[in-house]
């Protein structure tokens, strides 16, 4: 399996249009550590609950990744396990809608 970035899609799509393309962020991970119970703050599930709703992760990605998957790691469409957010649970879903 061949990778490339995600910036190059169109052009991939035009030059080799049978081409089967499952976007990925990249093979570097960057996370953000929310779940630091020994932290005063982050002790409580009400703060880290804000702090994800509080965080606009589609303009992180559109930013970092241009046209990548919110939730492309640890788990990539096209991987059975992969669990789009639409899917999820609704408790779990509201997590990743930004509300500022």
């Amino acid at each position: 399996m061949g990778r490339s970035a995600v910036t190059y899609a169109a052009t991939l799509k035009q030059s080799s249009p049978f081409l089967v393309q499952n976007p990925y962020p990249s093979d570097r991970v960057v996370t953000f550590k929310e779940n630091r119970i020994d932290n005063a703050y982050l002790k409580s599930k009400d703060v880290r609950r804000a702090l994800m709703t509080g965080t606009d992760f589609a303009t992180i990605r559109d930013l970092i990744y241009p046209g990548g998957d919110l939730l492309g790691w640890p788990v990539a469409k096209g991987d059975p396990a992969y669990t789009a957010i639409a899917d999820l649970p609704t408790s779990t879903s509201a997590l990743f809608t930004y509300d500022a």
